[in-house]
């Protein structure tokens, strides 16, 4: 199979699976939400949030590990190959020994913070959640590395998409049925634990693993990757901590809802990006720059018009249909239209960002970026912090979109004069462009109203918002890549 047919298999079945995540994050959450309150929906919003701390050893150690992978499997060096996977797994072996007392102090404090759920609630709901995440550290994660370094990814996300298709039907039974939060959340656990276990079988079967020993570290950049990663799970998770902890449950709920549609926005966007990182980290390993920076610039245009679209759309519809996500729910008000824009800019800066992040990683500049994320992270909680008491919701979201601007201008600033070798410029131009598209949609569609507070409504109201802006969009950015668009459309071209 050629690179190009693994790259669109990588990238639909990402989307595919994105799609799924996203119908499963909009369903089962409001089935929570109407079946045991704001509350509860508020408490597993939060320890979801805390637990991705759990995460710190992923994309840190784990992007190391996939650019690393790079070169040795375009070389078939199966050996080296072996080092880098043994490594990887020694130092995910590392960390999960020490997640069993992350996750008791965390219990412990959760336990004393709210006290009108019980310890035993709190504690059985804790490790309930945390299983999957720990036997995924413990075989799942390192054979879905070596598939997406491989460029076969879609292996892996054939396999996630059915066990997340199972794992939203059951809940659907089951939460309907009225069963206890606990019941359903272990019930899920045992049909999430199927991922790690099949994708351990597969790279089992289909490649030649071994027991390899190595006196010179094969991971000299573990350290800087699990720098980045802490840094980013951190900024990721600020907002949701300092409402926790300065502000009110209601509050954390309300944040849950904008993000989980804003977010799964993100995810949908950066499945596409990240698809791409194994090939654009190819021709990295590979010194093909020239490739390289024609094959970016094609895929930066395409992206950037796909965020523009779906973030202009989204800063729109987001009230709309929240109002009718929540028409049900009567013990808080979800209205929150300044901090639903904010938040919606805030993750549309996100995604611009991605776009170059992702080339940073597959170069595997992991030290010389590290201190950008630091500084991102810190002036995100800063401004959080200092922003929450007084402007509430919208004080988080103000904080998450200065930082994330600053780190777009880096990132983009980065990738250009190291890894691409091209003028930063081009970043501010679609940058503007982008910014003429918003504001055209926005024009045109801001008498649009939705007949009424229902899924139809909505649905009439999404369409006609759609079509504007992606007239809009695609009508600016053709008079000014209309050469580019002509000769790549209707779809990428990478060479093999």
């Amino acid at each position: 199979m050629g690179k190009t047919h693994q790259v669109y298999l990588n990238t639909v079945s990402s989307v595919i699976f994105q799609v799924v995540s996203v119908i499963g994050n909009f369903i089962i959450p409001k089935l929570i939400l109407e079946a045991y309150g704001s509350a509860t929906n508020g408490l597993i919003s939060s320890i979801t949030q805390s637990l991705s701390f759990y995460t710190i050893a992923d994309m840190g150690v784990g992007a190391v590990v996939l650019a690393s992978l790079y070169k040795p499997l375009g070389t078939g060096d199966s050996r080296q190959v072996n080092k880098i996977l043994r490594a990887g797994q020694k130092f995910f072996n590392i960390i999960t020994a020490g997640l069993a007392l992350y996750v008791s102090i965390l219990a412990w404090i959760y336990t004393r913070q709210f006290q009108e759920f019980g310890v035993i609630y709190i504690t059985t709901l804790f490790f309930s959640m945390v299983l999957p995440i720990i036997l995924d550290f413990l075989g799942g994660r390192i054979n879905l590395i070596l598939l997406q370094a491989d460029q076969k990814m879609y292996i892996a996300m054939s396999v996630n998409i059915l066990i997340y298709i199972i794992n939203i039907i059951v809940s659907i039974v089951l939460l309907n049925k009225g069963i206890s939060i606990l019941s359903y959340k272990w019930i899920s656990t045992l049909i999430l634990i199927c991922y790690p276990i099949a994708l351990k079988i597969y790279t089992r079967k289909h490649y030649y693993l071994e027991y390899i020993s190595y006196d010179e570290d094969p991971l000299k950049q573990k350290w800087n990757g699990l720098s980045h990663h802490i840094a980013s799970v951190v900024f990721g998770n600020t907002d949701t901590m300092v409402l926790t902890w300065g502000s009110t449950l209601e509050n954390v709920s309300v944040y849950a809802i904008y993000s989980g549609v804003i977010r799964n926005v993100s995810y949908l966007l950066s499945a596409i990006a990240y698809s791409i990182q194994p090939y654009f980290g190819a021709l990295y390993a590979n010194s093909q720059t020239q490739r390289l920076r024609e094959t970016f610039r094609v895929f930066e245009i395409y992206i950037h018009i796909g965020i523009t679209i779906l973030y202009g759309c989204t800063s729109i519809l987001i009230v709309p249909f929240v109002n009718v996500y929540t028409r049900n729910i009567h013990d808080f008000d979800y209205s929150a239209p300044i901090f639903a824009f904010l938040l919606s800019i805030a993750y549309m800066v996100y995604c611009y960002r991605n776009i170059y992040h992702m080339v940073v990683l597959a170069a595997g500049h992991f030290k010389e970026t590290q201190r950008s994320l630091w500084t991102e992270t810190i002036m995100n909680i800063t401004l959080s912090v200092l922003l929450v008491g007084k402007l509430g919701l919208s004080g988080v979201a103000i904080g998450t979109l200065v930082a994330m601007i600053y780190q777009a201008v880096y990132m983009s600033s980065y990738s250009a004069k190291h890894i691409l070798e091209r003028s930063y410029i081009t970043f501010w131009g679609h940058i503007g462009i982008d910014a003429i598209c918003v504001w055209g949609t926005f024009m045109i569609c801001s008498n649009f109203k939705m007949y009424s507070v229902s899924y139809g409504g909505w649905f009439v109201l999404a369409v006609k918002t759609l079509s504007v802006c992606c007239m809009v969009t695609i009508l600016v950015n053709t008079i000014f890549f209309g050469k580019i668009l002509l000769k790549s459309c209707p779809i990428l071209h990478l060479r093999k």
